[in-house]
């Protein structure tokens, strides 16, 4: 007998993970506060 949730396992997709090229890895710079933000609650449009 076949055992189809062995069978499903096979066929899920396969997560590829994305990578810096090499030329660029190491290189970001923080420009700002993390912390706050850059632009004040009032003028969030979610927020109205």
């Amino acid at each position: 007998m076949i055992d189809r949730k062995r069978d499903l396992s096979d066929t899920e997709p396969k997560v590829l993970r994305r990578t810096p090229l090499g030329s660029i890895a190491g290189k970001g710079r923080t420009l700002g506060d993390l912390v706050t933000s850059v632009v004040e609650e009032q003028d969030w449009e979610c927020l109205k």
